[in-house]
Order: structure tokens, then C-alpha cells, then sequence
């Protein structure tokens, strides 16, 4: 099994609808987005890496992180996500625990890995917007895998402030796209989702939504474009915390039809 193999089928079933959309980048298809993720694969191939290798990937949340994101794991290279804001001690040590084979990341991920002599260890630097250059090369597609093979490794500092760190695996990702896209659980949506938790518009690839990223500014200006943006998109969803969700409803403008809150 692999995880995106359902990715792999929105591609083909849902070429033209909205898969990634940001305030800076508009929205990107699903045909686009495997595009890029082929792109990843070739650029993954060009640099030796293979099915597990674990690679460091840091990036803001746009069509080339969620692409690299779904080329990589359709590879059976597991991703490792790591919150830059964790005390470099604690950084230092899951670096040299997992001993990533290479590090993908925007120009300023690298400005902050040059601070850790872990990450400066880590083999191969690759700036995320290489993979640009390796699209057309070849098409999006996923290796067959062992459901318990990892897919994502996560170290965050959770909602305690204590480091703690996540593995899961190809048939786990599986899971939870057949928990989102159970009406009994969570309804059922076919129009875009508001996303205030990068990750969740990672999930929501794999059940053919498409996701409208929620910026890390939450000004007035900010909450006005991205109102608009929804209101276009005709967002269905909302996942957030009390935070953005206070912030919404004293702007009293209009976000998306039903909110899901994981701290509610």
C-alpha cells in the first residue's frame, strides 16, 4: 500500500479543482499538484535518495512544500517534520537520532539550519524550488508498500510545551483519510476546506478536498482577503483552534459552513 495512491487517483479523477490555494501563490489544481510531485520524485532520483531515507523538509505552506511532501512519500522516502521553534538542544538530538539523509527546505529553512551543527551534518541541502526544474521528466507515482512502512516522523512541542515525537505510518495516513471522509463522523464535504493546521490540507489531499491555507498574519487587511478567497472558493470547512476561531467570529466575516475544532 502507499498513502498517496489516493492522491494519485484525484489527480487523474479531479485534474481542474482547487488542491492547494494560498493568499500569495492563488490556488493550485490537483493536475498541478502532481505535476510537482513528479517533479519531487525526479528530483529525489537525482539525488540518490530512496525508499528509507528520511529527509528533513522545512518550508512555508505552499503547493511546493505539499508537492515535495506527496513525491516523497509516493517514493516511500519518509518525511521528517521538525517545529523550527524547539530548543535547538532538543533539535540537535532528534537530528542526530534520525540522521536525515538529506534537507529540503526554503531559502530561510536554511538560514535557521545553519544554526544547528546537526543539521549542517545533514548530507545534502537541497533549496525546495529545485524540484521546479525537474518537472516533465516523468509523471506522479507511488511504490507499493508495506502498511506499516513510515511515511511522516514529527517532532513538535505538542500543546504541553513538552517536545514529543509522532511516527506515522502509510496505513495510519490511510486511516485518517477514511475518518475525514466519514459523513458520520465529520460530514460530508466535496467544496475546499479552511485550514488553519498545515498538516490538515496535507490530509485532505488524500480525500480529493482541496484547502485554503490560513496565513500566520491575522490582520484585518489579512481576514478580509482571505474572507473573500472563501467566500469565492465556497469553503465547507473550517479546522482551527480557539484562537483563529475567536478572531473569526469577532470579524464577523464569512470563513466557511462548519467549523471543526480539535481544542473544542
Amino acid at each position: 500500500m502507499n498513502c498517496t495512491q489516493r492522491v494519485l487517483s484525484h489527480v487523474r479523477d479531479r485534474a481542474t479543482s482547487p488542491a492547494v490555494c494560498t493568499l500569495k501563490d492563488g490556488c493550485t489544481s490537483f493536475s498541478d499538484i502532481g505535476t510537482l510531485s513528479a517533479g519531487a520524485q525526479s528530483l529525489a532520483s537525482a539525488e540518490g535518495l530512496k525508499a528509507g531515507d528520511t529527509v528533513l523538509v522545512l518550508s512555508p505552506p505552499d503547493p511546493l512544500l505539499y508537492a515535495t511532501i506527496l513525491g516523497f512519500l509516493g517514493r516511500g522516502i519518509v518525511v521528517l517534520f521538525v517545529e523550527p521553534w524547539l530548543p535547538v538542544g532538543d533539535i540537535e538530538h532528534v537530528l542526530q537520532r534520525v540522521q536525515p539523509k538529506a534537507f529540503v527546505g526554503s531559502r530561510l529553512a536554511q538560514l535557521w539550519a545553519a544554526r544547528i551543527a546537526a543539521a549542517r551534518r545533514i548530507p545534502r541541502w537541497i533549496h525546495i524550488g529545485a524540484l521546479r526544474r525537474h518537472t516533465g521528466r516523468s509523471d506522479f507515482d507511488c511504490v507499493d508498500l508495506d502498511p506499516s512502512s513510515p511515511a511522516t516522523i514529527t517532532f513538535s512541542s505538542g500543546t504541553t510545551g513538552a517536545p514529543k515525537g509522532i511516527v506515522r505510518s502509510h496505513s495510519c495516513m490511510s486511516a485518517v483519510h477514511d475518518g475525514l471522509t466519514d459523513p458520520d463522523r465529520f460530514g460530508h464535504f466535496e467544496e475546499p476546506a479552511l485550514c488553519v493546521f498545515p498538516n490538515m490540507a496535507l490530509l485532505h489531499l488524500g480525500t480529493g478536498r482541496g484547502s485554503l491555507v490560513v496565513p500566520k498574519s491575522w490582520s484585518p487587511r489579512v481576514l478580509k482577503r482571505l474572507s473573500q478567497q472563501a467566500a469565492a472558493l465556497k469553503t465547507a470547512s473550517l479546522a482551527t483552534g480557539p484562537a483563529f476561531l475567536m478572531h473569526l467570529l469577532a470579524s464577523r466575516m464569512y470563513m466557511a459552513a462548519s467549523v471543526i475544532s480539535r481544542q473544542l
